[in-house]
C-alpha cells in the first residue's frame, strides 16, 4: 500500500483496535488457480508476545484446498470511506485549484497461514469469535445455546485458519493534507450527506 507521510499510521495497538472494530477482512492468497479473495470475519488472538488472526471457511472453499505452500497471505481491513468533492473546499472559491479525492481508512496485514480441522481448536475459535461479536447484544448468543449434535455437524463443514502476523501497516487518509478551513468544509459536506462516521474521522484522523 502506498503510504504518503500525511496518512501513515504508526501506533500498532491502534491498528489492532481498528481490526477488532472492522473485523470483516478481505483475505487474498495465492492458489494453484491464481489469486483468490474471500471476505471473512476474523478475530485477533494474543499468545505471549505474538499476535495472530483467526477465522474459518467452508470446507468447499478453495482458499485452504489450493493455497500454495510457503506463500504469505494478505488481509485487508477497511474502515469509513467517502468521496470528497472539491466544491467543499473554501479554497476552491479563491483559486479553483482543487480536484476530487476519496477519504478512507485501512489496515493491511500479511503473514503465514496454517489450517486446522481439529474439533477442539474450532470450538475455541468459534467461542472467541462469537463472544467478541455478541458482546454488545442485550442477550449475547453463546455456542452452547445450540444443540450439541447441530454444532458437531456444522464443525464438520468448516476449516479453521490462523495467520501469524509478520507485517502490519495502516493508513488513514482523512484530509490531513488540507488546510483547516478545507477540513471544516469537508466535515460540513460529509454531514450534509449523512456520512457522520467519515466526518468524525476527519475531525480526528489518526487510528
Amino acid at each position: 500500500m502506498f503510504q504518503p507521510r500525511y496518512f501513515k499510521q504508526h501506533n500498532i495497538q491502534a491498528l489492532y483496535a481498528f481490526i477488532q472494530e472492522h473485523s470483516l477482512a478481505t483475505i487474498v492468497n495465492c492458489t494453484e488457480k491464481g489469486m483468490l479473495a474471500n471476505h471473512i470475519p476474523v478475530i485477533l488472538i494474543q499468545r505471549g508476545d505474538k499476535t495472530f488472526l483467526q477465522g474459518h471457511v467452508a470446507k468447499v472453499n478453495d482458499m485452504w484446498k489450493q493455497h500454495l505452500p510457503n506463500t504469505d497471505i494478505l488481509a485487508i481491513f477497511q474502515g469509513p470511506e467517502a468521496y470528497i468533492s472539491p466544491s467543499w473546499y473554501p479554497s476552491k472559491q479563491l483559486d479553483g485549484k482543487a480536484v476530487p479525492t476519496w477519504n478512507y481508512s485501512s489496515v493491511h496485514v500479511s503473514g503465514a497461514i496454517s489450517f486446522s480441522h481439529d474439533k477442539h481448536w474450532l470450538i475455541q475459535h468459534l467461542t472467541a469469535l462469537s463472544n467478541h461479536n455478541e458482546k454488545e447484544m442485550p442477550e449475547p448468543w453463546h455456542i452452547s445455546d445450540a444443540p450439541t449434535d447441530y454444532i458437531d455437524k456444522m464443525l464438520g463443514a468448516i476449516v479453521g485458519f490462523e495467520i501469524d502476523i509478520k507485517n502490519i501497516i495502516g493508513q488513514s487518509k482523512m484530509s490531513q493534507n488540507q488546510s483547516l478551513d478545507n477540513q471544516k468544509g469537508v466535515i460540513q459536506g460529509l454531514n450534509s450527506q449523512a456520512k457522520e462516521k467519515v466526518a468524525n474521522w476527519v475531525k480526528k484522523p489518526n487510528m
